[in-house]
């Protein structure tokens, strides 16, 4: 969870708000782990949980193949999207473990598969 904090706390820019670490019996057994929420503009929040036993980890974790396509797309200002882009070039992360596409790409790609 630590590698997944760093990420979205120290290169995103989006703050850790709330942690916490929970066990319940489900399925029956008991079963441990952990919350991370990290705050969104709006007041809403993205969220993160991992199980505290590998096991756990891989029996309620969908399979999620290798694709481009699992993604999240949050709305900036251009000082926050140049912010961001800054931080993931120090981070060291390139194309294509990230891609950050501003506004003007967005607005343009979406208008030619419209016209299309």
């Amino acid at each position: 969870m630590e590698k997944t904090r760093k990420f979205y706390e120290e290169v995103i820019g989006l703050p850790l708000v709330a942690t916490w670490s929970e066990s319940d019996k489900l399925f029956g057994k008991t079963r441990t782990y952990c919350h991370c929420f990290f705050g969104l503009g709006d007041g809403g929040a993205l969220a993160f949980f991992q199980f505290a036993d590998r096991a756990d980890e891989k029996k309620f974790s969908p399979p999620i193949p290798e694709t481009p396509f699992h993604h999240i797309a949050l709305k900036v200002d251009k000082a926050t999207q140049k912010a961001i882009e800054k931080r993931i070039k120090a981070a060291g992360y390139k194309a294509p473990d990230t891609f950050v596409w501003s506004t003007a790409i967005a607005a343009r790609s979406i208008s030619r598969t419209r016209t299309a």
